[in-house]
């Protein structure tokens, strides 16, 4: 009589056997039904779904960003992080000139210099000549700029969430300057990578398990020749464009996680539109710096960006972070900056909502280091309910040479053990 068998979810046409056939069948070798068993199971699995897992995929992320970033060392021609960097000396030098001009000729005492970053046909942009100095590493050599004590508190951190079941994304947040460099300065490297310290820094910290977010190799792609800023024209917080593309690399990232996977295919949370953008570039704090003829050109500019993306739920009500998302973001207020100051359900928060229907939790303050982390102990129950921590601030401020002192975590003396 003909029967049906299952194998691995497909159905597979044969003849029963009688009994008898069967109790023979049994008394065979029992070690090579074994193995056809085990061979059945893998041929019924998913090719390598067994390595697959977030853990594995997170080890994968960490090994490809060190290979990137000693990618870039191989194709500078240096033999080290240093060497490069002497390399770029002409540079540095420039840029200096730049910098000294620039605080002789501010426009008052009471206002900061600045550095005007202008290219022909494209937006005009301005930032703190201050916020320059550590691509000339303040005069420092290498070894002291790689002395940061920013790296030890991330690497802490990093490993304190991990004990706690919380994976961290730490993405540092390039600069202005730090990406515009080359519309004012003529030696600039044509990779447009102005300080190579700052990439010896990034693989420090994934050296030692840290995942990095890196920013500035898209961040560069995007600013060639475009007049859709990266940056406010005339503040330091980054733009949409920016937040956007941030967006796009977590959450590239988080999918790797079941939780992500999971929300991704039910029913949307949000959606979104565009209204007009409130905020104008001649309300810039740093436009108290800018001459009257420059705030002029500031005033009468045809920025493109006129409109902002909000993130609305079903009630078409802006997008609010409540305490118990399964992602956290922290931070400085690059990451609430745009939904207080220029549009609510705005931002990377948001975004990071949006993209992975999910809620999004914000912990963050103006110029915060560890400050978030603070918050986080004492609200301690919210590590239950948060997954994964996107942290988030200025490349300045992992240069930052104070407010770097934890406080103490829960079972971090064994950690660092």
């Amino acid at each position: 009589m003909r029967g049906w068998g299952n194998y691995c979810g497909v159905e597979v046409a044969g003849w029963t056997a009688p009994e008898q056939h069967m109790r023979k069948f049994q008394d065979m070798n029992v070690p090579l039904l074994r193995m056809m068993a085990v061979v059945a199971i893998f041929a019924c699995s998913p090719p390598f779904a067994y390595a697959q897992t977030p853990g594995s995929l997170r080890e994968r992320e960490i090994k490809s960003s060190i290979e990137k970033l000693e990618g870039e060392l191989h194709t500078s021609g240096a033999a080290s992080w240093e060497e490069w960097f002497e390399r770029l000396q002409p540079f540095r030098k420039e840029l200096g000139g730049l910098m000294e001009f620039s605080i002789k000729n501010q426009v008052s005492p009471q206002s900061g210099p600045l550095l005007h970053i202008h290219s022909p046909g494209l937006p005009p942009l301005y930032a703190g000549t201050l916020s320059a100095n550590f691509l000339t590493a303040f005069g420092q050599p290498p070894a002291q700029f790689l002395d940061k004590p920013s790296i030890a508190p991330i690497v802490l951190v990093s490993t304190w969430l991990k004990s706690q079941g919380v994976d961290l994304l730490f993405v540092p947040v390039p600069t202005k300057i730090e990406i515009y460099t080359n519309r004012i300065v003529k030696s600039c490297p044509p990779d447009g990578i102005a300080n190579p310290l700052l990439r010896k820094l990034l693989h420090t910290l994934l050296e030692q398990d840290v995942e990095v977010v890196d920013l500035l190799p898209p961040y560069l792609n995007a600013a060639k020749g475009s007049s859709e800023l990266l940056f406010l024209p005339t503040d330091h917080h980054w733009s949409e464009r920016a937040q956007r593309i941030a967006a796009d690399e977590i959450v590239a990232r988080l999918k790797r996680y079941a939780f992500v996977s999971t929300a991704l295919k039910q029913p949307r949370m949000f959606h979104t539109d565009r209204v007009p953008m409130k905020w104008r570039p001649d309300k810039g704090y740093l436009l108290d710096s800018l001459t009257p003829d420059e705030r002029e050109i500031v005033r009468s500019y045809p920025y493109p960006t006129e409109s902002v993306t909000r993130t609305l739920d079903h009630s078409n009500q802006p997008y609010i972070e409540p305490n118990d998302g399964p992602v956290l973001v922290m931070g400085d207020s690059l990451t609430h900056f745009f939904k207080i100051a220029i549009e609510a359900g705005s931002g990377i928060d948001a975004m990071l909502a949006e993209g992975l229907n999910l809620n999004v939790s914000n912990i963050s303050m103006a110029s915060a280091t560890i400050q978030p982390i603070e918050e986080l102990l004492r609200s301690r129950q919210r590590l239950k309910v948060h997954r994964v921590v996107i942290w988030i601030f200025s490349m300045e401020s992992l240069l930052s040479p104070t407010g770097w002192d934890l406080p103490p975590l829960p079972g971090a003396v064994a950690l660092a053990h």
